[in-house]
């Protein structure tokens, strides 16, 4: 809706002060409902202090931020549902699996029985960690420039990120990137 308005507010006046006087209390209410929910999700973490605890560990990787902290610690109860990494990036939808029957094989291919939400947010943090100043982007670009395609090496990252928050809060400290690679 707001993309909606600023369109006709640059493109069509009159649909603007239509469009206006249609969307603002429908916007008002959903902006009263969102801020609703973001107060309800913070006293929630403030009265489970292991839960904030796992949401501020994962945050410490690149390219990760509080929904995707917060969704991974819900979609898993709180990582009580895996016992493994390689579990969770299955769940996740980042794990390829072979393609093959008899004698022809495929190319490997992610599961879409995956949890979707997950994987979104997972691939908008792997181009958020692509984008900084990162190992990651070294990763990206090093296996870019070798001729893997773009979107199984952002999957690789996005599998990365994952065993990366499951390492961060098995050993309870925050992740800390070294500074023995190159940025080119």
């Amino acid at each position: 809706m707001k993309n909606q308005l600023n369109e006709a507010k640059t493109h069509d006046i009159e649909s603007f002060k239509i469009l206006s006087k249609i969307y603002q209390p429908i916007l008002k209410s959903i902006d009263g409902q969102l801020k609703k929910i973001a107060k309800r999700v913070n006293e929630i973490l403030v009265e489970n202090q292991d839960m904030k605890k796992n949401v501020e560990l994962i945050k410490t990787i690149p390219g990760v931020g509080e929904q995707t902290a917060i969704n991974m610690l819900v979609s898993t109860q709180n990582f009580t549902l895996f016992k493994s990494a390689k579990h969770l990036a299955c769940y996740a939808g980042v794990v390829p699996f072979l393609n093959e029957s008899g004698t022809i094989v495929k190319r490997a291919r992610v599961s879409k029985m995956a949890n979707q939400k997950l994987k979104m947010l997972l691939h908008l943090a792997a181009m958020a960690a692509i984008r900084t100043k990162s190992d990651l982007k070294v990763y990206y670009i090093r296996k870019v420039a070798e001729g893997k395609n773009k979107m199984s090496v952002l999957n690789a990252v996005r599998n990365k990120i994952v065993h990366r928050i499951w390492a961060v809060l098995q050993r309870q400290t925050p992740f800390v990137m070294e500074n023995n690679f190159l940025m080119t």
